[in-house]
Order: structure tokens, then sequence, then C-alpha cells
């Protein structure tokens, strides 16, 4: 009988464990959902699409946003809008 108390005792503690665990692992994830704010959908979020480094601190960043696309420039003073894009705009020679 020793033995079978033994046991069920480990498995009480084990199982405690295992729902601390859990706990925590749910509570950290609440944590981070509180922190970035609601969690967007899809229909009113910005996506990144594209970026390319021109150097200096200085960006070329494709955003979406619903179905429209945005070409933006990026800096240390600030962001400039310096076009829209098409759906699917074509790439014309030299870009990649």
């Amino acid at each position: 009988m020793d033995h079978i108390e033994e046991y069920a005792k480990l498995l009480r503690v084990l199982g405690y464990i295992g729902v601390l665990g859990a706990l925590a692992y749910f509570l950290s994830r609440f944590l981070k959902a509180k922190k970035y704010g609601k969690i967007s959908t899809e229909s009113d979020s910005i996506l990144i699409t594209a970026t390319h480094s021109l150097g200096n601190r200085q960006f070329l960043v494709v955003a979406k946003c619903e179905k429209q696309k945005h070409l933006l420039g990026v800096s240390p003073v600030g962001i400039t809008h310096l076009a829209k894009l098409g759906e699917n705009a074509p790439m014309q020679e030299g870009e990649s």
C-alpha cells in the first residue's frame, strides 16, 4: 500500500505542476495581447508587404491596407507617402 500512496502523491504533485504551467502559459499570452492592444482582424490591419533599405536609416516600404497598396518612404525625419500602387502593379525593368 505504501507504493500506491507514493504514486498517488507523485501524480497529485505532477497534476498541480501541470495546472500551474498551463495557467502561467495562458496568463503570459493574455498579457502579451494586452500589451499590444486589441487583436486586429484582417480587415482593419495594415500589413508591411515589402521593405528595401536605401542606407543611412532610410527605407522604401510597401504597406497594404485592405486592398490598397501604398509606397512609403521612411526615414528618421518621418514617413512620406510616395505613391498609391495598383493591386497587381506590374514590375518594370530593374525592379526586383
